[in-house]
């Protein structure tokens, strides 16, 4: 099982961008509050993990990966999308569970442990004006006490980062990028937080080489240069108050 663990590919898990994008696991395996600290494999040994909008299950398989017994859910037809990548770990597949989930609706309380998602709120955002509000008060309901919210998401960034976006990608209209304040304050109405931000240059690139060449730009210069307001990804760790 451990061996199985230890070779989940990243591009399994983090499905774009994977430079910027996959230095979320470290942050949240960095800051996850859990007795089982000096074995990875056990991080999230037998916590219920929950999964908002999950398309491929990407997050889901890093959850099973630490252990955890885990809902993948989206708003239809989440194994439909995203069995076909679990199936290439059959024991993972083992630990994850699917579910039709509405993240504006979420029909759990004081239940789950963690609960993590990526890319989701500039979607749920674009609905309507309180509907960011209205998902982190679905999260806070669902989590037990002490529960944990793990999540990454889209920021507008620059004024450079929002003309690349609107030139050369087609679902801009549809999609809602956060503003950094907004986000930190947003959480932190409800959780106890500690986030980062990360990744510049990335985003820029026209197709998934040029991405990940640029991420690791952002990593050897721009993650620790430029102000945090500049980069377009916030990563977030979140405790329920």
């Amino acid at each position: 099982m451990e061996n199985i663990r230890d070779t989940v590919k990243i591009t399994d898990i983090i499905e774009w961008d994977k430079s910027n994008w996959a230095k979320a696991l470290p942050f949240w395996k960095h800051h996850l509050r859990n007795e089982n600290k000096t074995n990875e494999t056990k991080l999230l040994k037998d916590q219920k993990v929950l999964e908002l909008g999950g398309r491929c299950g990407g997050l889901s398989l890093w959850a099973a990966s630490l252990g955890a017994n885990v809902t993948c859910s989206d708003l239809e037809n989440p194994e439909k999308i995203a069995s076909p990548i679990h199936n290439k770990y059959p024991e993972l597949q083992k630990l994850i569970k699917y579910e039709s989930v509405n993240a504006l609706d979420i029909h759990y309380e004081n239940y789950f442990d963690v609960i993590c998602f990526k890319s989701v709120l500039g979607g749920v955002a674009s609905l309507h004006e309180n509907a960011r509000r209205e998902m982190l008060v679905q999260i806070h309901k669902a989590l037990r006490n002490g529960g944990q919210l793990l999540f990454a998401e889209n920021l507008t960034a620059t004024n450079l980062h929002m003309w690349a976006r609107k030139m050369f990608r087609k679902y801009e209209a549809s999609w809602s990028y956060q503003y950094f304040d907004d986000l930190r304050k947003l959480c932190s109405e409800y959780f106890d937080q500690k986030y980062c931000t990360v990744g510049f240059a990335g985003t820029l690139g026209l197709n998934e080489t040029m991405k990940v060449f640029l991420g690791h730009i952002d990593t050897a210069l721009f993650d620790w240069s430029l102000p945090e307001r500049w980069r377009y990804i916030f990563i977030d760790f979140c405790m329920k108050k």
